[in-house]
């Protein structure tokens, strides 16, 4: 790896705290942009809030491991760069026709589908940013903080978006998002990060790169059960939380603000853990942390099932939290260190990817068994599916003996930076 200095903000303190900031404000304001064009499909109809899901993930899961391998190509920073630039472009167009008539379902149909394309190229190279702020000895503080922030946002961003929508409309949620993007961008110009990868000249096509980058995930040693393992998890616990849970609320009788108050005991829970982390770092035998972080998760997950009473469904809630971040914390740094050089973003691009796109089976799938057999089976399934991520992990000998990523030697600040 190669080290830079920021010649424009020259600590690395304040540079990493800024992007932070902005990367949680961002991050927050699309929650809101999102609950609000949800709330714009629902009222056009079933068929329109199915349609507005399927064009932002559909293309994005389709364009991720290009979005990865454009990454690679040009840089981390310099994408999120020109990714903003697009979507200033597409929000404030979107502002334009609001302003000019209600949006129909063709506008949204367009605007939802630009979105889609956009964050494809855009989350793989947020995701490699936290390696261009830490070593890889810090990497996983400042990885528990980056999710940390991101998991708030996602939790306040839907009320805040609610509370928006009355007080500005829904041109002004637009505008807050607007501005939210051109806050960003400025950060990415201003903040020049400490730590540059190696990019991978381009020599060969887009789609060859592409390839190769499937190939090498596929022959570097540990990656394939880190994927394999993740998908497993994101499988059980996601539908889970946004499928079984409503469910079994609906089954026990359950009133919306008690569902409400499990789904917050699972982001309760995982707020704990990631805030511990921030602070102490994880352990140091990471391999036994990635075995129990999926059964606890699995445990947590027959509580919710199986639970005689409301505060036992909420102590589970608890455990699927405090589980599944023991995993990812553990996992999500030995993932950027097993990495080879030029190919991060291309990587996680694929670790986006195995998180979403089995979700499309399993949430049909634990959908049919709760429509035959009841919300109680189907929560059990997702229960197993998500205990096997901790059989993967123990299978891998390079997984169950991971320790905790380290630096090489001490980074030299004396090199000049290159051009954005």
């Amino acid at each position: 790896m190669t080290i830079r200095v920021a010649d424009r903000v020259r600590s690395r303190t304040a540079g990493r705290a800024l992007w932070i900031g902005g990367t949680t404000v961002v991050g927050t304001a699309d929650v809101m942009l999102f609950f609000v064009l949800a709330w714009i499909a629902s009222g056009l109809g079933a068929t329109a809030s199915t349609l507005i899901n399927l064009l932002i993930t559909v293309p994005r899961t389709v364009l991720l491991v290009l979005g990865g391998t454009l990454g690679d190509r040009f840089g981390a920073r310099r994408m999120l760069i020109i990714t903003d630039v697009c979507r200033v472009v597409t929000v404030l167009v979107g502002t334009a026709a609001i302003l000019v008539a209600p949006p129909g379902l063709a506008w949204l149909a367009a605007f939802t589908l630009a979105l889609g394309v956009i964050s494809a190229f855009s989350m793989p190279a947020a995701n490699t940013m936290p390696r261009l702020f830490a070593t890889i000895d810090e990497l996983p503080k400042l990885w528990a903080k980056v999710s940390g922030l991101s998991q708030v946002g996602r939790m306040i961003g839907p009320p805040l978006g609610g509370v928006a929508l009355i007080a500005i409309g829904t041109a002004g949620v637009f505008l807050v998002d607007l501005a939210t993007a051109l806050i960003m961008i400025g950060v990415l110009v201003l903040v020049r990060p400490p730590y540059q990868l190696p990019t991978e000249p381009p020599t060969e096509s887009v789609l060859r790169q592409s390839w190769a980058g499937l190939r090498a995930a596929a022959r570097t040693p540990g990656i394939p059960p880190i994927y394999g393992a993740t998908a497993l998890v994101a499988s059980g616990i996601l539908p889970i939380v946004f499928l079984c849970l409503p469910l079994l609320a609906r089954e026990r009788g359950w009133t919306a603000a008690a569902t409400g108050v499990v789904e917050a005991g699972w982001i309760a829970g995982s707020l704990v853990i990631t805030l511990l982390i921030a602070r102490r770092g994880i352990l140091h035998r990471a391999g036994p942390a990635m075995i129990i972080g999926p059964l606890l998760a699995a445990v947590g997950a027959g509580l919710l099932a199986l639970a005689p009473s409301y505060p036992y469904a909420l102590a589970g809630a608890v455990a699927m939290g405090i589980g599944t971040v023991i995993f990812t914390s553990h996992l999500g740094p030995l993932l950027l260190d097993w990495t080879p050089d030029g190919m991060v973003s291309r990587f996680q691009a694929l670790f986006v990817l195995v998180q979403s796109a089995p979700q499309v089976i399993t949430i049909a799938a634990f959908g049919a068994v709760a429509e035959l057999a009841g919300p109680v089976p189907a929560t059990g399934c997702a229960a197993v599916v998500c205990a096997a991520a901790s059989l993967v992990v123990a299978l891998s000998p390079r997984l169950r003996t991971a320790t905790r990523p380290v630096a090489d030697g001490a980074p030299a600040e004396d090199e000049p930076d290159s051009a954005p």
